[in-house]
C-alpha cells in the first residue's frame, strides 16, 4: 500500500455534484435494533450514514436526508430540503451541514446541543451526545452544548482539518498530521498518541481512534476504570476509514471489507464481502453503504470528494 500523507487542499466545486462523483448504494445495518434503528429504508441512492443511540440517518445522492428508529425526542423529524452535504448523530439528536455552509440540528436539546451557531462557513461537523464540534472554512473550531468537563473548550488555531466527538471528549486532527484532544479527565494533558502521521480520527464512548498514514490503526481510552475495558483495535496496514460507537469500533479496509471489535477485544459480527464504501457507528449498532461491485480505494476517495464538494473553499485531508 502506498504511503498516506496529509495534504491541505483548496477545493472549488459548484454545487453538490454527488451524483457524478459519489458511489451511491444501499444501506446495511446490524447490531442492536430495539427501536428499529437497523430497519434501514430501501433504495440504492444513499451516500452517507450516521447513527445515534436509537436512531439512524442517511444522506441521499440528491442531498436529502432520511431518518428512522426512535423519534421520542424528534431526532427523526428531518427538516425539508435537498441541500444537505454531511450528517452526524449521537445521543437523541441529529446534526447536518448544508451546501451553503450553514448548520441544522433537531431532536433533544437538553444541553443546548441543537442551538446551532450562526454562520455559513462551516465545512465539517461532529456530534458528541451532549455537545457538538464544527470546523470552519478557515481551519478554526467552534463547539457548543454541554460543557461540564471542558468538552467545548476548543483549542485555538487555524490549522485543523478533521474533528470527532464522544460523550465527554473532543478530538481534532491538524494539517501537520498531529492530534489534539480536550474534555474529560485530561486536565490540560493530552491522552491521544503523539505523532504527525494521522490522516483520520473517530471517537465514541470513552475511546478515541486514529488512522495512520501507513494504513494502521491506534486507539486509546479516556477512562481507566475497570468497567471500561482497554480498547483493542485490529492489526494491519490496509485500513482506509474508521468509526466508533458507544463501546465498539468499526474499520473499512482498502478492498471494501469490514472489521469490527468491541471494548473487550472480541470480534464484532460484521457482514462479509468487499462491497462497502462508507461506514458509521451508532451507540450499539453499525451502518454501512454497500455497492453492487467490489469496492476500491479509488472509489472511497471518490466518495470523500463528492461529499466535500459543496461550493466553497475547503480544507480537507485526503489520502494520496
Amino acid at each position: 500500500m502506498s504511503r498516506f500523507r496529509i495534504m491541505v487542499l483548496s477545493v472549488w466545486l459548484v454545487g453538490f455534484a454527488c451524483a457524478g462523483t459519489c458511489r451511491a448504494g444501499w444501506i446495511r445495518a446490524w447490531g442492536s435494533n430495539h427501536y428499529g434503528e437497523c430497519d434501514a429504508p430501501a433504495g440504492d441512492d444513499f451516500v452517507a450514514v450516521a447513527g445515534g443511540v436509537w436512531h439512524s440517518l442517511a444522506l441521499k445522492a440528491d442531498g436529502s436526508v432520511v431518518a428512522w428508529g426512535s423519534n421520542d425526542y424528534g431526532q427523526c423529524d428531518v427538516p425539508p430540503g435537498n441541500d444537505f452535504v454531511a450528517i452526524a448523530a449521537r445521543g437523541y439528536y441529529s446534526l447536518a451541514l448544508r451546501s451553503d455552509g450553514s448548520l441544522a440540528a433537531w431532536g433533544s436539546n437538553d444541553f443546548g446541543q441543537c442551538d446551532i451557531p450562526p454562520g455559513n462557513d462551516f465545512v465539517a461537523i461532529a456530534a458528541g451526545g451532549g455537545h457538538n464540534v464544527a470546523l470552519r472554512s478557515d481551519g478554526s473550531l467552534v463547539a457548543w452544548g454541554l460543557n461540564e468537563v471542558g468538552e467545548c473548550d476548543v483549542p485555538p488555531g487555524n490549522d485543523f482539518v478533521a474533528i470527532a466527538a464522544s460523550g465527554w471528549n473532543s478530538l481534532a486532527l491538524k494539517a501537520d498530521g498531529s492530534l489534539v484532544d480536550w474534555g474529560f479527565a485530561l486536565a490540560g494533558h493530552s491522552v491521544c498518541p503523539a505523532g504527525n502521521d494521522f490522516v483520520a480520527i473517530a471517537a465514541g464512548g470513552w475511546y478515541g481512534l486514529g488512522l495512520k498514514g501507513d494504513g494502521s490503526l491506534v486507539d486509546w481510552s479516556y477512562c481507566g476504570t475497570t468497567w471500561h475495558c482497554p480498547p483493542a483495535a485490529p492489526s494491519g496496514k490496509d485500513f482506509v476509514a474508521i468509526a466508533y460507537g458507544g463501546g465498539h469500533g468499526l474499520a473499512l479496509r482498502g478492498n471494501g471489507s469490514l472489521v469490527g471489535w468491541i471494548d473487550s477485544g472480541h470480534p464484532y459480527d460484521d457482514p462479509p464481502g468487499n462491497h462497502i464504501v462508507a461506514i458509521a457507528c451508532g451507540d450499539d449498532h453499525n451502518l454501512a453503504i454497500e455497492v453492487p461491485e467490489p469496492s476500491s480505494t479509488a472509489a472511497l476517495l471518490s466518495v470523500a470528494i463528492g461529499l466535500l464538494g459543496v461550493g466553497w473553499r475547503r480544507r480537507i485531508a485526503l489520502r494520496c
